[in-house]
């Protein structure tokens, strides 16, 4: 999120309705931040106050702590996601590669999604079809791309449903796989995805919540490891896919000729 918001000084040469839609754009960018905050401070309010009631039960207090702790993570996610978009809009993102195990990245971000999981009582199975890959990236940025995609599914997954991680490695690229049974796309919607505060309407019509970013700051990560991230979806209600491929040498690697793990 750029904080350079319209100022009286800026109104100086600026066409009227440029700036009407630049005004329109930050505040409605502002009214789904405040929204989104709004919702797990209440929920935050309301179990801290449940859990100085002498009447309540030490299960109870244990969940109300979860919870918590679980809404806490939520607000944490939504203020890191607009700091790395003002960096991505400043071109000020940066990389810190080192050589790192997928396994070791993936059992990091179901740790950190794994609340929101179980909270919907869904089943998220992990494939370590390779245990053993390896690649040159930031671990704090592919994890965090793990996390985006991982709670996307999480997200549009209904109560019950499924999620797969799947580890994907080869001699010259290494990636994953996040695969839900959720919502699905329709064909005509999937190039908006990975637009900044892109927010697809659901097939009821119903109101959507969170900021858009997850998928553009996940793009913007994994193009900065010169690799690349694609979705599919066979359609409204057949769940979706997203695919990420990241070079096991880094953005500077000679050009590979043949993919080699074809999805």
């Amino acid at each position: 999120m750029n904080a350079n918001f319209v100022t009286a000084e800026s109104l100086s040469g600026t066409d009227s309705s440029e700036l009407t839609q630049r005004l329109r754009r930050e505040s409605h960018m502002l009214a789904i931040v405040a929204h989104e905050l709004r919702a797990p401070l209440t929920v935050i309010e309301l179990a801290s106050h449940l859990s100085g009631s002498p009447h309540i039960t030490a299960v109870q207090r244990i969940k109300g702590q979860q919870r918590i702790k679980r809404q806490v993570k939520f607000m944490s996610m939504i203020i890191n996601d607009l700091l790395d978009m003002s960096h991505v809009q400043s071109g000020m993102l940066t990389i810190r590669p080192e050589l790192v195990r997928l396994e070791k990245l993936a059992d990091a971000a179901i740790d950190t999604v794994s609340p929101f999981i179980d909270a919907k009582q869904q089943i998220c199975a992990i494939n370590r079809n390779d245990k053993c890959a390896t690649l040159f990236a930031d671990p704090l940025r592919v994890t965090q791309v793990m996390v985006n995609l991982l709670m996307n599914a999480t997200k549009f997954t209904p109560a019950g449903g499924h999620i797969e991680l799947t580890l994907r490695g080869g001699s010259h690229y290494s990636g994953f796989i996040v695969k839900d049974s959720g919502e699905g796309i329709a064909p005509e919607d999937l190039g908006k995805l990975f637009k900044m505060y892109a927010q697809l309407k659901p097939e009821n019509g119903a109101s959507r919540s969170g900021l858009g970013l997850g998928l553009a700051l996940s793009r913007a990560m994994v193009e900065l490891h010169g690799g690349s991230i694609r979705v599919t979806s066979a359609g409204p209600g057949l769940g979706t896919q997203f695919i990420v491929k990241i070079p096991n040498r880094g953005p500077r690697s000679p050009p590979v000729i043949r993919d080699p793990w074809a999805l």
